[in-house]
Order: structure tokens, then sequence, then C-alpha cells
């Protein structure tokens, strides 16, 4: 009876490890994509920025009556 609630539990703590282990993956998988994203919005941030930067100039220039292209 002790060495089967013995190996019941080692079979228990065995699958805990393994969760942990699969639990850590996630988490470390899960903060890669957020790095990624915060990398991809950093570059949407500069490009939304730059189109405001174009859109100005396009502005000003149609407004001072160029017919330049944008």
């Amino acid at each position: 009876e002790l060495e089967r609630a013995t190996e019941t539990l080692r079979q228990a703590a065995d699958q805990a490890s393994r969760d942990g282990d699969a639990a850590r993956d996630e988490r470390d998988v899960a903060r890669a994509e957020a790095a990624a994203l915060r990398a991809r919005c950093r570059e949407l941030e500069a490009s939304v920025q730059r189109l405001s930067v174009e859109l100005e100039a396009a502005k000003s220039s149609i407004g001072a009556g160029g017919a330049e292209e944008v």
C-alpha cells in the first residue's frame, strides 16, 4: 500500500514537473512574441510619423500653390 502511494506521488510530482516545464516554455514563447510585437509597433509608429511629416509637407506644397507630387 505504501509503495503504491509512493509511486502515485512520484508520478504526480513528475507530471507537475513536466507541466511546469511546459508552462515555462509557453511563457518564453509568449515573451518572444510580445517582444516581436513591440518591435513591429515601433516600426509602425515610425512609419506613421514619417507619413505625417510627408502629409504636412504635401499640405504646405498645395497651400503654396505647388504642383509637386508627393
